[in-house]
C-alpha cells in the first residue's frame, strides 16, 4: 500500500499544481493529502455547493480540508441545470461529472 502510495505521490510531484474535486470521502480525501504533501500550497481542493450535496456533507468537507492542511475552495453548482441529469436517465453520473468538470477547468 505504500508503494502505491508514494507512486501516486510521484505522479502529483511532476505536475505544477493540481485541483482536487473533494468532497470530503475517503477517496477524495486520501488524493487531496497526497496531493498537498507533494505539491503544498500548489494544491487545491473544491468543494462543489449544490442541493444534492447536504450542509452536513460541505461542513463535513471543510473540516476534512482543514485537518490535512490543503488550501480549500467552496463553489457553487447545480447539477439540476445540467441537461441529463434531471431527467434522471441511467447516464446522469456522467452529465453530472461532466458538469462539475467544466466548473473545475474554469478555476484553473
Amino acid at each position: 500500500m505504500q508503494e502505491k502510495r508514494n507512486q501516486i505521490k510521484e505522479a502529483i510531484a511532476k505536475k505544477s499544481s493540481a485541483i482536487i474535486a473533494f468532497s470530503g470521502g475517503v477517496d477524495s480525501a486520501t488524493l487531496a493529502a497526497l496531493a498537498y504533501e507533494a505539491l503544498g500550497e500548489r494544491a487545491l481542493a473544491v468543494t462543489a455547493e449544490s442541493v444534492t450535496f447536504s450542509e452536513r456533507e460541505l461542513k463535513s468537507a471543510v473540516t476534512t480540508a482543514r485537518e490535512i492542511g490543503i488550501p480549500h475552495k467552496i463553489v457553487h453548482f447545480d447539477e439540476l441545470e445540467e441537461p441529463g441529469f434531471a431527467e434522471n436517465t441511467r447516464d446522469r453520473c456522467y452529465h453530472c461529472k461532466k458538469g462539475l468538470l467544466r466548473t473545475l477547468i474554469g478555476i484553473a
